[in-house]
């Protein structure tokens, strides 16, 4: 990393405030990992007879070396898969060549191949592959599901809020004189907000021309008063 830091510098203007903001901010958890390793500390009082058994991972998170791994594998090999790449890694770092040279005969090879061939002519890779994309395509459909609802809920709450503002009309003469949008608008207050169990029941569909949406919210003004 530091490499290529220092390869694309000339063209990083800002590469030295990052990295000063990046240990600036690094500061406070130094301080507070720095005293484990102080003479008296807690790494220092382990008994040295216990030292050689012990394990600390590399990082945080167990599989964070790993999936760093995968993902960059995966982008100079994207036909690959997490099979493969488990297989190669234990090939590398069980140094299996080495074993297999070592204890392996001609008539294990022999073995091995065949039940590899078993193996893929099964089929068992291609139908794990196709439910893995199936499984993948369910959580996309049921996560763009989840986005229409949101978005539905969210233009529907729009709407009520603009139909509180709009509020009921009561003065009758002025609900003579609205045009169809605005009888319309009054039409979704009652039925919306205001919840008017008759105009509920019924749609704009039902009452097409403007006197009958103006009956309609006449009534349900006499309802609601």
């Amino acid at each position: 990393v530091i490499l290529a830091a220092q390869a694309l510098a000339s063209e990083l203007p800002d590469l030295s405030r990052m990295i000063t903001a990046m240990f600036n901010g690094s500061g406070e958890t130094w301080i507070r990992f720095t005293p484990e390793f102080e003479i008296g500390g807690t790494i220092d009082m382990i008994p040295p007879e216990i030292r050689p058994f012990l394990y600390v991972t590399s990082t945080n998170d167990h599989n964070e070396g790993p999936l760093g791994s995968l993902r960059v594998h995966v982008r100079f090999h994207p036909n690959s898969n997490p099979e493969s790449f488990s297989a190669l890694e234990r090939y590398w770092r069980n140094d299996t060549e080495s074993f297999a040279a070592k204890y392996i005969t001609a008539e294990d090879l022999l073995f091995v191949m065949r039940e590899v061939r078993k193996e893929d002519a099964s089929g068992a890779h291609a139908a794990f592959r196709k439910a893995l994309v199936e499984e993948l395509e369910c959580k996309a459909q049921l996560q763009r599901e989840k986005v229409r609802i949101n978005i539905a809920a969210e233009k529907q709450q729009e709407r009520e809020s603009r139909l509180r503002a709009t509020g009921v009309e009561r003065d009758r003469a002025k609900l003579r004189a609205m045009t169809v949008p605005q009888l319309k608008a009054q039409y979704d207050v009652y039925k919306l907000i205001v919840k008017d169990e008759i105009i509920r029941k019924t749609t704009l569909v039902s009452i097409p021309r403007r006197q009958d949406k103006l009956d309609a919210v006449l009534a349900a003004l006499t309802r609601f008063e």
